[in-house]
């Protein structure tokens, strides 16, 4: 689910003794600590300055406008709904959440800091009186380490253009995530070294294993698994994949900026950084097929490696069962319609192995049908290659395990009936390389009065823009 992009510090949930720091200091002691900081991020990261960070300060009610403005160019309630009905759907969240105001909560109450790519602004969040944000932990400047992470940011923007790095890809989320870990774990590790220095080795798995336990403060921090572990995802395993690839390449910071080059592309590959540094292994795209105009699509995503473990969870697996389920994931699409006020969704997956994939399937299905009992008997092959079940008032679930692919499809027993379709028609390649945005003119097709200057998305209906010279030469897009 893209949001905005903006890359942030969040705050760490065992914050002690909360003390005045930059932030209350005035914007000249805000400039100089800057300088004196940006000095610290070279000296660890080796990256220069290319020209000065416009650095402020928020409360944290300027915080939440600014995200409640960003929320309502990128996101906004009509489009939140639609994520709302899909991320229900899966048992994701609460089919009574409100997910626009959770989200306005989950950012608001989370983040100490921000640098925005677009704007090249850089703030710090002020915190309120007596909150524990923002002070010291063991006697370390928390402000000071969000202020080296956030000029990390800035500096990594000044040297690899940060625009055109794919965080707002709309229809692959685990590739987001594991960009975003790139991006986010490689300013974790240096904040993080700059606070701890000669401790940083004995501390840094302390830290890291609370950002991946979802873990955050206040409101926030009662928010369902998936939005909270979403988020913290690419802090907690973000900064172990970033740490596992120096200690790979003998802690050489040049194998780090090279990844610029050559991004990792999936959440399967951060959560087993081998697969990215030492024997890759590229995860595969799925294209399933699109139903009429009578069906609504609400969202086109992919899961990963990583939701599928979250998913997994939520439906009452085991922490064990959901991780070795999830793994061997391969690849997977899926598609969630609305027709008549019912929702129903295909999934496809595909995994490294037959082995992996009855893993899954087994999993999955066991849990499934717990959460969603058949009011009718299952139809059951002896292979156990296929399940289906009816839920009742037209409705059923069905899914099946051919070689190493699953498809999944739970909803109306029309679409339930188009399993033999969505096997015929759906496509796999690998992903061999991550595409950077391009500077440009770009445009979109239906919308030419959107001017853009990177190759992204269209603003008001998300198709991917097109060179505006080449606006006219090109029939299909």
């Amino acid at each position: 689910m893209r949001i905005f992009l903006m890359l942030a510090t969040l705050v760490f949930p065992l914050l002690l003794n909360p003390v005045p720091a930059a932030s209350q200091e005035g914007p000249d002691d805000l400039e100089k600590k800057s300088r004196e900081l940006r000095k610290e991020v070279t000296r660890i990261r080796g990256l220069e300055f290319k020209k000065e960070v416009n650095v402020g300060v928020y409360s944290k009610e300027d915080l939440l406008k600014f995200i409640t403005a960003e929320f309502e160019k990128e996101l906004g309630p009509e489009k939140a709904k639609r994520y709302e009905k899909a991320y229900a759907h899966f048992h994701l969240i609460p089919a009574d959440m409100n997910l626009y105001e959770s989200l306005l909560v989950l950012f608001s109450e989370s983040i100490a800091g921000f640098y925005h790519p677009k704007t090249k602004e850089l703030k710090l969040v002020k915190p309120d009186e007596d909150s524990p944000e923002g002070g010291n932990m063991m006697g370390i400047d928390m402000e000071a380490i969000t202020f080296v992470h956030e000029l990390t940011h800035a500096a990594q923007d000044q040297n690899f253009d940060l625009v055109t790095v794919p965080m707002e890809e709309i229809t692959n989320d685990d590739m987001i995530a594991a960009v975003k870990c790139l991006v986010e774990g490689e300013a974790s590790v240096v904040g993080w070294k700059y606070g701890f220095d000669a401790t940083f080795d004995r501390v840094i798995k302390i830290i890291n294993n609370q950002y991946k336990s979802g873990m955050l403060p206040g409101k926030a921090g009662k928010l369902p698994r998936y939005l909270r572990e979403t988020l913290t995802f690419s802090y907690g395993y973000g900064c172990d994949f970033v740490l596992a690839v120096l200690e790979g390449n003998d802690g050489d910071w040049d194998a780090i900026t090279a990844m610029y080059e050559d991004l990792p592309s999936s959440s399967e590959q951060v959560l087993h950084p081998e697969k990215y540094w030492k024997d890759r292994d590229n995860p595969m795209v799925i294209d399933l097929p699109l139903l009429g105009k009578e069906w609504d699509l609400l969202t086109n995503n992919v899961h990963g490696e990583f939701v599928v473990r979250i998913l997994l969870r939520e439906l009452k697996s085991s922490r064990r069962l959901s991780r070795k389920a999830s793994e061997g994931w391969d690849g997977d699409r899926y598609h969630i319609y609305e027709k008549e006020d019912r929702v129903s969704s295909a999934w496809y997956s595909t995994w490294d192995s037959e082995k992996d994939a009855i893993e899954f399937f087994q999993a999955y299905t066991t849990a499934l049908r717990k959460k969603q009992p058949g009011e009718t008997d299952e139809t059951i092959e002896e292979d156990l290659a296929k399940y289906e079940w009816a839920t009742g008032e037209g409705r059923s679930i069905y899914i099946e395990r051919k070689g190493s692919d699953v498809l999944v499809i739970n909803g109306s027993d029309e679409l339930v009936g188009k399993a033999a379709w969505y096997w015929k028609n759906a496509t796999k390649k690998e992903l061999k390389h991550v595409e950077r945005f391009k500077r440009g003119s770009w445009t979109c097709k239906g919308h030419p009065e959107v001017d853009h200057d990177i190759n992204s998305y269209c603003p008001k209906c998300e198709a991917r823009l097109i060179p505006r010279k080449k606006e006219r030469e090109r029939k299909d897009y």
